[in-house]
C-alpha cells in the first residue's frame, strides 16, 4: 500500500482513473435514463391503443391479422381464415370435356374478400359480394354442418355405387369427377368425388351426402338472389298464376323455393324454383295412383327468351298433366 501512494509515477495516473470512472459512471446515467424513457413512452402508446387509436405499427398488423367474421351476429363461433390468402376460401371444379379431353373446369369459387364467382361459362358467369354472414353460412355449412375434414371420399364413392344398384341412369364409373377445396385457417383439404353432381338429384337419402351437397346449393342461392332482384315478386306472382291455371298438385311457391337464375344479353332470363308435390283436396293417393301420397320433387322454370317477350313456363316431374 505504502509503494502505490508514494510512488510518484503512479499517483500521476490517478487523476486520469478517476476521471474515467466519473465518465463511464456518467454513461450508465444516461443509458439509464434513456431506457426509463422508452419505458414510459411504450406504456403511453399501450394506453393510446386500449382507447381505440393504435399506431401505425400496430395498425398495420391488425391489417394482416387472420379474420374471424362473426355468424349472424355471434362473433364467437366464426370460422378463421386470413384475409389476405391468396387461396380461395372454396372452389369447386367439375370435369368437362374441353375438345377431346377432360378437364377440370371452375363452377363456383369464393375468395377471401368475400367475392363469390359463378365460373360455369363466360355466358353465364358473375361475380357478387357476399356479407360477413353470408360468408360465414357457407363455411359453417362445409366445415361444421357437413364436416368437410372428416369426410372420406372413398367411403363416399363405396356410397355412391351401393346406392345406385338397379338404376341404369346413374353407373358412377361413368359420371364425371367433382373437386371441392376448402382452406380456412390452419385447415386445408381438397375432396374429388365421382358422380357428386349427379347424386346430388339421385341420392337424396345419402343424409350426409346432402349436407356437403347443400354448400353448392347454397352458393347457387346467393347468386341466384342477386340476379332475379326485385322482379321476384312479379316471378311469384305469374308462377302461381300459372299453377292455380292448370291445377296443379303443387304448393304456394315462394323465395325459398329459388334454385338459380341467369341473365344474358337481350333481355334472356331464367330463373328456377323447386318444390314438392301435395295432396289434391285431401287426397291421400299421389299423382301416380298410389294408395299413400308420397312426395315427388317437381322443377319449374320462368324464362324469358328477349326483352318484352311473354315469360314461358315449364314444370319438370310428376305433376300429373
Amino acid at each position: 500500500m505504502a509503494f502505490i501512494t508514494n510512488s510518484p509515477r503512479l499517483f500521476g495516473f490517478l487523476p486520469v482513473v478517476r476521471a474515467c470512472v466519473c465518465c463511464a459512471l456518467g454513461c450508465f446515467a444516461c443509458i439509464w435514463l434513456m431506457m426509463v424513457l422508452a419505458a414510459s413512452e411504450s406504456c403511453a402508446q399501450t394506453a393510446d391503443g386500449a382507447d381505440g387509436q393504435p399506431d401505425g405499427k400496430d395498425a398495420g398488423s391488425a391489417a394482416k391479422s387472420p379474420q374471424k367474421l362473426p355468424a349472424e351476429g355471434a362473433a364467437s363461433d366464426g370460422i378463421k381464415f386470413d384475409v389476405g390468402q391468396e387461396k380461395p376460401l372454396l372452389l369447386i371444379t367439375r370435369q368437362q370435356l374441353v375438345g377431346k379431353r377432360l378437364e377440370y373446369q371452375p363452377v363456383f369459387e369464393l375468395a377471401a374478400d368475400g367475392q363469390l364467382t359463378n365460373r360455369r361459362g363466360s355466358r353465364t358467369e358473375k361475380t357478387i359480394q357476399l356479407t360477413a354472414n353470408e360468408i360465414q353460412s357457407i363455411l359453417k355449412q362445409a366445415v361444421e354442418t357437413a364436416k368437410f375434414f372428416k369426410l372420406d371420399g372413398a367411403e363416399l364413392q363405396k356410397q355412391f355405387t351401393k346406392a345406385a344398384v338397379g338404376d341404369k341412369s346413374f353407373r358412377v364409373k361413368d359420371q364425371a369427377i367433382t373437386k371441392i377445396e376448402v382452406n380456412v385457417k390452419r385447415a386445408h383439404k381438397s375432396l374429388a368425388i365421382r358422380g357428386y353432381s349427379l347424386a346430388r338429384v339421385k341420392l337424396v337419402d345419402l343424409t350426409e351426402f346432402q349436407k356437403l351437397a347443400a354448400v353448392e346449393s347454397q352458393c347457387e342461392y346467393l347468386l341466384a338472389q342477386r340476379v332475379v332482384g326485385d322482379r321476384e315478386p312479379g316471378i311469384l306472382a305469374a308462377i302461381n298464376a300459372e299453377v292455380k291455371k292448370r291445377n296443379l298438385p303443387l304448393p304456394e311457391i315462394k323465395s325459398k323455393d329459388l334454385r338459380a337464375a341467369y341473365e344474358r344479353t337481350g333481355g334472356r332470363f331464367q330463373a328456377r324454383y323447386s318444390t314438392e308435390t301435395v295432396p289434391r283436396n285431401g287426397d291421400t293417393k299421389d299423382t301416380g295412383g298410389n294408395e299413400k301420397f308420397v312426395p315427388s320433387t317437381v322443377r319449374i322454370v320462368y324464362f324469358i327468351k328477349s326483352e318484352g317477350a311473354e315469360p314461358v313456363f315449364r314444370f319438370f316431374g310428376n305433376t300429373g298433366e
